[in-house]
């Protein structure tokens, strides 16, 4: 078992494509509200203003200029995923610039996290197998679905959101982060 202590994180330049989850692992997280914290980042977020985590956008665009394909998987339904295509709080990387067509919301998908579905989906669009990729997520179902994936590495963002699945989680990844900043430096 790894314990937080012993974090491994990846060398994403060994991949030709990421997945990332969107909610808690490239923005703040606004599911159900179970916080005041949360509730603040979902009317934000209705308001076109709740921006990337620290980092987030950075690491997007050196990918994407070192010519990885990314791919973004979340269960939101399009209604809300519109808020953030318009969000004037994410201009410095918009994602239908950054992402293009590899977009997969809840509504494109018959069974939602933990199920694989949004994963397979994200590949197939980068055109990519299993073992080329890494995806990137916040939750234990945002892992469990990645880890259903066969040959699919897989990395947790670790922060408030994933402290209670804490155990599972170290359990069941080697490759974590604590910020994206960690990733950044190493591009």
């Amino acid at each position: 078992m790894l314990s937080f202590s012993m974090i491994i994180t990846p060398d994403i330049n060994d991949y030709k494509g990421v997945v990332f989850d969107f909610d808690g692992t490239l923005i703040p997280s606004v599911k159900a509200y179970k916080s005041f914290e949360q509730f603040k980042n979902f009317v934000n977020a209705w308001r076109g203003m709740l921006p990337y985590k620290q980092d987030a956008d950075k690491v997007l665009l050196a990918l994407k200029e070192r010519g990885i394909n990314l791919s973004l998987a979340t269960d939101m339904d399009d209604y809300m995923f519109e808020w953030f295509l318009k969000s004037k709080a994410m201009e410095t990387a918009p994602l239908d610039q950054i992402f293009g067509s590899n977009i997969v919301t809840g509504s494109m998908v018959k069974n939602k996290k933990p199920r694989p579905d949004a994963i397979y989906m994200a590949l197939r669009k980068m055109k990519l197998k299993p073992e080329q990729c890494i995806a990137f997520g916040d939750s234990l179902k945002d892992i469990e679905a990645a880890r259903d994936v066969p040959r699919l590495s897989v990395c947790v963002l670790h922060d408030h959101n994933s402290d209670k699945d804490r155990y599972a989680l170290d359990t069941l990844v080697p490759y974590q982060i604590k910020n994206w900043g960690e990733v950044l430096r190493d591009l």
